[in-house]
This record gives structure tokens, C-alpha cells and sequence, in this order.
């Protein structure tokens, strides 16, 4: 897989886990949220080396939620 596919297949997920935290907020859900939120940004925002992104780990948070 090359770069600009790992890309795209990381953008895939962050947009999704985006999607939930809206879902969240229409249910009144607000804390679970901000702690997706909290995940994603300590998962993408705060990394400068994205090769260590668990794409696994993100699965697993989109199916527990």
C-alpha cells in the first residue's frame, strides 16, 4: 500500500468517527463525543509520525460505539 492509499484509508476513518460524533450530539450524547473527539485528536491531531495510526484501534472504536 502506498502512501496516498493509507492516506485516503485514514481520512476514510477520521471522516466517519466525525459522522459519529454528530450522531452523538443529535442523540444528546454530548460526553461520549467529546471523548471520541478526545480519541481522534490524540490519535491524528497530536501525532506527527501517522504510520503509528492503528487503523485496528479506530475499528475498534467505531464498532464499540
Amino acid at each position: 500500500m502506498n502512501q496516498k492509499q493509507m492516506q485516503k484509508i485514514c481520512q476514510k476513518q477520521v471522516d466517519d468517527i466525525i459522522d459519529r460524533m454528530h450522531v452523538l450530539c443529535a442523540e444528546g450524547r454530548s460526553n461520549d463525543a467529546e471523548a471520541l473527539y478526545a480519541e481522534i485528536r490524540d490519535w491524528v491531531v497530536q501525532k506527527r509520525d501517522l504510520e503509528v495510526l492503528s487503523l485496528d484501534y479506530i475499528n475498534d472504536l467505531m464498532e464499540d460505539g
